[in-house]
Formats: structure tokens, C-alpha cells, sequence
């Protein structure tokens, strides 16, 4: 894969995975549109929501490497969390709001934060390295 086909990729993933987390935070259930397998591999309820939010500061920050901190795109994503439960708690809405969940939201994000800032510091040597 060239350069320009992984920014893609990248690029595709994470809105992707936004547009799917946002979808599913707005209706019932995952039962309803993943298989069995699928949902045991997430998990229930907040290791869901931890893994949603983890890949997503992930994807989001390999996506805009180095274009935009990740800090601004873990801010974001905490902002999106907390959002999409105030939405649960609207009338009408098959779902419930959850500090839980904000919880698990947000402790994907710092984790994928993590991840992601040793990742960037491993490649912004590699560079120096290279360059001296």
C-alpha cells in the first residue's frame, strides 16, 4: 500500500467506525444487527464502549498524524461520548443515559491516547535517527 492509500484507509476507517458507534448509541440494540460472535468478541455493555472508543482515538490519530494533536482528537471523541448518552436520555429513544458508559468512553480514549503518543514518540526518533 502506497502512503496515499493508507491515509485512505485510515481516513475511511475511522469515520466509518464514528458513523457506526453513532448509529448504535441512537437505537435499541447490537442483538439486532450483529451476530452473536460478533457481540461476545466486543463484549457487553462497557467493554463495548471501551473498545469502540479506543479504536476510534486510534484510527481518528492515525488518520490526522501529525496534522492534529491527539489530544484535540481525544477531546473530541470525549465530547462525542458524553453527547451521544445525553441523547439516550431522551424520551423517545430505545436507549438509557449511563455514567458507565461515559466512563468506559473516556478510558478508551486516554488508553488510545497512550498508544497512540508511543507510537508517535517511537516514529519522531526513528526519524531523528535516520536524519543524523
Amino acid at each position: 500500500m502506497s502512503s496515499k492509500e493508507t491515509g485512505k484507509f485510515w481516513y475511511f476507517s475511522a469515520y466509518f467506525l464514528l458513523a457506526l458507534v453513532v448509529f448504535l448509541s441512537l437505537t435499541s440494540s447490537m442483538k439486532q444487527y450483529f451476530p452473536r460472535s460478533i457481540i461476545i468478541l466486543l463484549g457487553n455493555g462497557n467493554q463495548a464502549h471501551f473498545v469502540s472508543y479506543f479504536s476510534l482515538m486510534y484510527l481518528f490519530s492515525r488518520a490526522y498524524f501529525p496534522r492534529i494533536d491527539p489530544r484535540n482528537i481525544g477531546l473530541v471523541l470525549i465530547i462525542i461520548g458524553i453527547s451521544m448518552e445525553f441523547l439516550q436520555g431522551f424520551r423517545g429513544l430505545p436507549r438509557e443515559f449511563s455514567l458507565s458508559d461515559i466512563l468506559s468512553n473516556m478510558l478508551g480514549v486516554i488508553l488510545g491516547f497512550f498508544v497512540i503518543s508511543y507510537e508517535n514518540k517511537r516514529k519522531f526518533s526513528a526519524l531523528l535517527n535516520k536524519n543524523v
